[in-house]
């Protein structure tokens, strides 16, 4: 799942919103093997390849079982709960990705991402 607060797709000329949110934003990782290395920053609920967030590699439920996703953004602090329990929390410094710089922009967009087989 990625975040993005801005741009809006249109105003960018995008015709696939799904791309903003990669190009512009942050991924919310689903994924317990943490590909590409297994490092905390690929593994569910990390916030993709930030260096800068503190985990606490809580696991998602087994197979065939419901897991749910809280995100939650304050300002430049973005929190992420996995099954009611905070996995990773992340606070941006500077304004790029993750922060509008398009003056018209008021959406969050949320698309799935993925980057392969066995994705969803």
């Amino acid at each position: 799942m990625s975040l993005c607060a801005s741009p809006i797709p249109k105003a960018k000329g995008y015709n696939n919103s799904a791309w903003v949110a990669s190009n512009f934003g942050f991924e919310i990782q689903i994924d317990e093997r943490g590909i590409p290395d297994g490092a905390g920053k690929h593994k569910t609920g990390a916030v993709y390849g930030e260096d800068n967030q503190t985990l606490t590699q809580t696991p998602a439920k087994p197979l065939g079982q419901w897991n749910q996703f809280e995100v939650r953004v304050k300002g430049q602090t973005y929190t992420v709960l996995l099954n009611g329990s905070q996995v990773s929390k992340l606070y941006q410094y500077s304004t790029e990705p993750g922060i509008s710089q398009h003056p018209q922009s008021s959406q969050l967009y949320r698309t799935p991402t993925s980057h392969g087989p066995g994705g969803f």
